[in-house]
């Protein structure tokens, strides 16, 4: 079999096949843009390890990233972490710490994670800590040093304050970057843990960089982060045009796929329908990775209807999935709501507040079933309720106009579908395929003019 192919670019096949089974939920391989975020998390670091230099203390080191589902937010957390412990790093980049949400209630849980990443050999000495003296009183080794406390000392009682004590000895030559991912979850009682890292009295070179879905900012405000610093919080959104087309060309390049066998412009057209939402552009590039692998990777080959129908139904699941019971019990009032929203610029919270309740009402006990999707979802008091919960779900996300928008228009256009259909399909099935979303080019075949 000949091939017009240089030598040392044939398709690599099993690769292609395993990022098409990839799930959205798994790290993007093909991490593009993000740099202006990426920055201002360098900068902070930087200023925090100064600040310990010069014994000042940082405040207000908090960082947070919040979008709705999809907009790559565990994606950037996971780029950031890659970046600084790759072989070519910084020999001063921060030290990524990467801990579940659900131990940030834990003081010592965080304490430990931090221990681990700057002073292993503490860290593991703490777990068996002996008295260091005659008088019964127990000491922390650190790094040939010792700190006296006033008591017995078991793992538990290893505080923030004592977390500094033990490391004030240190010699940091990086700082340390604290991240949380699904902080929207984050407890109340998680409130003396964030205190601390936000307020930096520790005087340690931690910075807390948080990620989230639209309700993130005020899940930390409950817990007491009310003044987070100017510029601190960061709304994720879609890709410039220009990003998401180089994701693609960096997908063809890294499987050794020749674009120049193909006169179709894949890496535009993806762009385009993804609508620079990292999510469908992640399962546009599985879907045109399914079509290499079946044909053998030509481009040229390809049959891009096929492509066209695997891509949308990756993304009617990924909205489907979306779809909160919630949503569906109201689901009427807020397609008429989106049905109503203007085409740019959105409405400010106040106009978006009264237009659902224009179009739904509290329900109450004799409310009759037929009549259930025109009423407010069962225990939410009023509009105010479903509206965060809808920006909680990614369904409006406030702009820089302090308005609030459907970040997608395939979302906005599959959500008044959705709710405008007396027997929708159920939530709980989101592996059928559902109905076509709408296509910039015709359906049969994406490139035809």
């Amino acid at each position: 079999m000949t091939t017009d192919r240089p030598r040392g670019t044939v398709p690599d096949l099993d690769a292609l096949q395993d990022f098409a089974e990839r799930s959205d939920r798994q790290r993007a391989l093909f991490f593009v843009g993000r740099e202006s975020e990426i920055a201002v998390v360098e900068r902070h670091c930087a200023r925090a390890l100064r600040s310990i230099r010069v014994d000042e203390v940082f405040a207000g080191a908090t960082i947070l990233f919040q979008g709705a589902p999809g907009a790559g937010k565990s994606a950037l957390l996971a780029e950031l972490r890659r970046r600084w412990t790759a072989w070519d790093a910084p020999v001063d980049a921060p030290r990524p710490v990467l801990i579940p949400w659900n131990m940030l209630g834990s003081e010592e849980d965080v304490t430990r994670a931090i221990l681990q990443a700057v002073a292993p050999k503490l860290e593991a000495e703490t777990r068996q800590v002996r008295s260091r003296d005659v008088s019964g009183r127990a000491g922390l080794p650190v790094l040939g040093g010792e700190v006296r406390t006033g008591s017995s000392i078991s793992p538990a009682a290893m505080t923030f304050d004592r977390l500094a004590m033990a490391l004030s000895t240190v010699s940091w030559r990086r700082p340390l970057c604290l991240m949380v991912d699904e902080i929207q979850n984050v407890d109340p009682a998680a409130r003396n843990v964030l205190s601390q890292l936000h307020l930096g009295e520790h005087r340690l070179p931690i910075v807390p960089v948080f990620a989230g879905l639209g309700s993130s900012a005020e899940a930390l405000q409950r817990c007491g982060l009310s003044r987070l610093s100017a510029g601190s919080v960061r709304d994720i959104g879609a890709l410039a045009p220009a990003e998401a087309r180089e994701a693609v060309e960096r997908m063809l390049e890294a499987y050794r796929v020749d674009p120049r066998h193909s006169d179709r412009d894949w890496p535009g057209w993806l762009a385009e329908i993804s609508e620079g939402w990292p999510q469908h552009l992640h399962n546009g590039m599985r879907a045109l990775a399914t079509g290499l692998t079946e044909a053998c990777g030509r481009l040229a080959d390809i049959d891009a209807g096929h492509v066209a129908r695997i891509e949308e139904q990756f993304r009617t699941e990924s909205y489907r999935v979306r779809v909160s019971p919630e949503m569906d019990s109201a689901r009427q009032v807020l397609a008429r709501v989106l049905g109503a929203l203007p085409g740019t610029g959105g409405w400010p919270r106040d106009v978006l507040e009264r237009e659902i309740a224009r179009h739904g009402r509290p329900r109450g006990p004799d409310t009759p079933p037929d009549q259930l999707s025109f009423h407010l979802p069962s225990g939410m008091r009023d509009s105010t309720d479903f509206l965060d919960h809808l920006v909680h779900k990614g369904v409006f996300q406030l702009g820089p106009d302090h308005r609030y928008d459907c970040p997608l228009p395939s979302l906005r256009d599959y959500l008044v579908r959705y709710g405008s259909d007396p027997e929708p399909t159920p939530t709980s099935s989101p592996r059928e395929c559902g109905d076509a979303l709408p296509r910039p080019t015709p359906f049969d075949d994406p490139f035809q003019v």
